[in-house]
């Protein structure tokens, strides 16, 4: 019974971390950490935040807007890892950008009556693909119409921006497909303030 026990025991410890070293490297393609369990020492140790595989960030933002004001951001998708990364292109990649606006203070999404734009259709062959080289990136424009949100003057909302991948892994043909299996692209959040005029 002793010696049973032990085994399960053991088995029990090594599946554990089995689940935990397959949740990592899961994780670890998103660009997220997680503790981890030696599944012979039972000891927990962290592991270092891997590189993301692609970084997005916002330019051209102005401080101060009018709530009638339209924003034009300056987007850059840049490739961070030794690769090169393909994205869905002949739309433009932008089609994958989404927006939201944010309250400073509490982080409640601002309601809005925009309809964002359908996605961009499927992709007819490897030609219809961007290629981001490593350490290289692509830029891009998008508008808003801060007419479309319900805002306050004397307010301060956040701007956040995120890049999907909006084709399947399946349809990249072959090639290193930013997916849309993978995790979005969140860029860094930028603050504004509505002033009344």
């Amino acid at each position: 019974m002793r010696l049973k026990t032990r085994v399960s025991e053991r088995v029990a410890v090594h599946l554990s971390g089995i689940v935990l070293f397959f949740s990592i490297a899961t994780l670890c393609e998103s660009g997220y950490a997680a503790p981890v369990v030696d599944p012979k020492s039972g000891d927990m140790y962290s592991v270092p935040y891997p590189t993301p595989l692609l970084s997005l960030s916002v330019h051209g933002v102005k401080k101060t807007y009018r709530k009638t004001d339209s924003v034009e951001l300056q987007l850059i998708l840049k490739n961070e890892s030794t690769s090169a990364i393909y994205v869905l292109g002949r739309a433009g990649w932008t089609t994958s950008v989404s927006m939201v606006l944010q309250d400073h203070a509490t982080g409640a999404d601002v309601s809005t009556s925009f309809i964002p734009l359908l996605l961009p259709p499927p992709p007819r062959s490897a030609r219809d693909f961007l290629k981001i080289t490593p350490g290289g990136h692509v830029e891009g424009k998008v508008g808003l119409s801060l007419n479309d949100y319900e805002l306050k003057a004397g307010h301060r909302y956040d701007l956040v921006v995120q890049y999907q991948g909006s084709v399947p892994k399946k349809m990249g043909f072959g090639l290193n497909l930013y997916s849309s299996e993978m995790s979005a692209i969140v860029a860094p959040p930028v603050s504004i303030e509505i002033v009344s005029h």
